[in-house]
């Protein structure tokens, strides 16, 4: 079991079953991997940075600033002045995105069905919880870090 665990919390089998899934998406319309998971996290949550993008996806600066650069000469992604400050850049998928936009959904919703394939919605819930409660422990170790402290 403990073996399992360590499989699973690596991540590695679920960044190749990804990377097999994008394949077709990156070379369909030339992009990377880091370039859609940006799209998609700006296209389904209510962030808006590159700053946020950094934060809440753990990607680094220079990254996340080479993918937005391409991904706006490509025209999936617009960027404007936010409303409130204007130093801050607002990103948002273009109308031009919807196509590839539409087709990233669908294979994260085939990721899901693979995923929770024999799952119960009672063990999802418990995962939920379970996996919710180990983000906790990892970013309350992290932020430890920072402050030095040992563990």
């Amino acid at each position: 079991m403990a073996n399992q665990l360590e499989i699973f919390m690596t991540g590695q089998q679920f960044k190749k079953l990804c990377e097999k899934q994008y394949e077709c998406i990156m070379k369909k319309y030339g992009i990377t991997k880091i370039e859609i998971d940006i799209l998609f996290f700006l296209y389904t949550t209510n962030y808006y940075t590159a700053k946020d993008i950094v934060n809440i996806r753990h990607i680094s600066k220079s990254h996340v600033s080479s993918a937005i650069e391409d991904l706006h000469k490509k025209g999936y992604i617009q960027c404007s002045p936010d409303e409130k400050d204007h130093r801050r850049m607002r990103l948002t998928p273009a109308k031009d995105a919807a196509p590839l936009i539409e087709r990233i959904a669908e294979l994260h919703e085939n990721l899901g069905k693979v995923l929770y394939t024999g799952i119960t919605e009672e063990e999802k819930e418990i995962m939920k919880t379970v996996v919710g409660k180990m983000l906790h422990n990892i970013s309350t170790a992290l932020h430890d870090f920072d402050g030095k402290k040992e563990l």
